[in-house]
């Protein structure tokens, strides 16, 4: 049996029109694209909006929905372990790096050769 991802999706929007009705809320269901012809009420029924335009058209009503639906305007999820470590792994070696001219400009030669060594493994753990 095929399971389509949007299933779960279409029929959150199907219960948020629902609510949106019960609770009377004035949305643009009426406007329509001149572009494609798309209501807002199509794309509460399906999930899609039609072409570009509708996305400018739209935009207000549709940010309204996606903050409703997910509690945020943009994805606040975890990043994979794999970039997110390779992200730490670069933010300290340019920290180093920053440390290392500090060092080499008040000549402490020892210290500035200490964290190139460091930097040197760092990147090799990338």
């Amino acid at each position: 049996m095929f399971y389509s991802p949007f299933e779960n999706t279409s029929n959150e929007l199907s219960k948020m029109k629902q609510s949106f009705a019960e609770e009377q809320l004035f949305f643009s269901e009426d406007v329509t694209c001149p572009k494609c012809k798309t209501q807002l009420a199509d794309f509460l029924e399906t999930g899609y909006l039609g072409c570009a335009e509708c996305y400018s058209l739209f935009e207000k009503d549709v940010k309204n929905m996606i903050y409703d639906f997910h509690k945020a305007y943009h994805h606040v999820g975890k990043k994979p372990d794999k970039i997110s470590n390779k992200a730490r792994i670069n933010k300290e070696i340019n920290e180093l790096l920053k440390k290392q001219a500090e060092a080499s400009a008040n000549e402490d030669y020892i210290l500035a050769q200490s964290i190139k060594e460091k930097i040197i493994e760092l990147r090799r753990n990338l």
